[in-house]
């Protein structure tokens, strides 16, 4: 049983791109019988498995079980800036948030 709706994601990871088996095996590094086998059979990857999976759809293994749908489609740049954002200590973070703010308020 899938409590935590992994087959559902993949499923619509993948329908949001129409890739082939072949295609998101290729994207992924897995064999296409691997992939196949997920959607085929409705199997849980193990997580190995999904962690590639993921690699395949350029998404963060996190962003992969957040709820907010929209947070699986970061462009390059979001990704870049999460990667920023993650590599600062706590004050740089709060120095870079308060015109990040100021920002905001401005469009």
């Amino acid at each position: 049983m899938d409590d935590y709706g992994i087959y559902d994601t993949l499923t619509d990871l993948k329908n949001s791109r129409n890739w082939s088996y072949y295609r998101f095996a290729k994207e992924s590094g897995l064999p296409e019988s691997t992939v196949a086998n997920v959607f085929k059979r409705k199997t849980l990857p193990q997580i190995d498995t999904l962690f590639c999976l993921c690699k395949g759809f350029g998404i963060d293994f996190s962003h992969f079980f957040c709820d907010d749908e929209k947070y699986r489609k970061l462009s390059s740049e979001e990704k870049e800036a999460l990667k920023l954002w993650d590599s600062l200590n706590s004050n740089n973070q709060k120095l870079v948030k308060e015109p990040m703010g100021q920002l905001q308020g401005k469009q």
